[in-house]
């Protein structure tokens, strides 16, 4: 279901010849992209069709982190790179590419708890020429050191250069189970996210236990507190470079384009705060 500003989203998109590219460096992106698409099957790449048309038609997506072989060797800390697949009735394709914009310094100093986030969002138009690669949107959550109801954490998600505003996701305090909202550009709820306090993939994410759990969040109506979805994250028991957090989305039924990018951004969201935890640095 696509509402009318969406439509002129897709339009602009489509219409963004004069955006300025993304520029990476070939070898080393080729390397990460051909270890990536290993660990992810053997999946099949289509880099030429929009990716706000691809989800469009997508009921849920899987969410996969880079394998981080450069940062294994130098021992430093580096900016993550997702990949979001999308999955459908014709199968999983590959839609686009989520990558950190956060300065040395902040991922030296801060946790990714209380760090700012600056995800970008990029359209992969062939991986054999980084300077093809275009932003299309950007999630935005800023520093922000919560103390109970004080400074919550959240997202602002917003679409091409113009900085549109399409949503924003919330952290608000919770005694007990983990609870996040999702509003539209109109700041009006569309959806809960809750996850019960007692899952082992949850509360032991960084030991064996934890490792070999999983993580479920619920996607549910805040007008009919019915399970209209779920995200749910697989941690792998023998952690490995081609084995990294894996997030699936399952959309609900009459979600938009817009919907479908928030739920995205609340998975990257969830993995930040709770799954890439240090705890050298506090």
């Amino acid at each position: 279901m696509r509402t009318k500003k969406e439509g002129n989203n897709l339009n602009n998109f489509n219409n963004q010849e004069g955006d300025q590219p993304v520029i990476h460096s070939t070898r080393k992106m080729n390397f990460e992209m051909e270890m990536t698409q290993k660990s992810l099957g053997g999946l099949q790449f289509d880099f030429s069709n929009n990716p706000l048309t691809e989800i469009e038609k997508c009921t849920g997506i899987i969410i996969k982190q880079e394998p981080a072989f450069f940062e294994l060797v130098s021992g430093c800390e580096r900016n993550i790179v997702y990949h979001i697949i999308g999955e459908s009735s014709q199968g999983n394709k590959y839609l686009f590419r989520c990558e950190e914009n956060t300065s040395c310094l902040m991922r030296w100093l801060c946790p990714t708890g209380l760090r700012k986030l600056d995800m970008n969002l990029l359209h992969v138009v062939a991986p054999e020429n980084p300077s093809s690669i275009k932003k299309f949107g950007n999630s935005l959550k800023p520093f922000a050191c919560p103390c109970f109801c004080l400074c919550r954490p959240e997202i602002f998600l917003t679409l091409d250069e113009s900085g549109q505003k399409i949503g924003s996701v919330k952290e608000p305090f919770s005694c007990g189970d983990t609870v996040f909202e999702i509003y539209d550009d109109k700041n009006e709820i569309k959806y809960l996210i809750k996850a019960k306090c007692c899952q082992c993939g949850l509360l032991f994410s960084n030991s064996i236990c934890g490792k070999s759990g999983e993580a479920v969040f619920n996607i549910i109506d805040p007008k009919s507190k019915e399970e209209i979805g779920s995200i749910s994250k697989k941690n792998p028991l023998i952690s490995s470079e081609l084995e990294r957090e894996n997030y699936k989305i399952t959309f609900p039924l009459q979600s938009t384009v817009n919907d479908k990018l928030l739920l995205t951004a609340i998975g990257l969201m969830i993995d930040y705060q709770y799954f890439e935890i240090d705890p050298s640095k506090f």
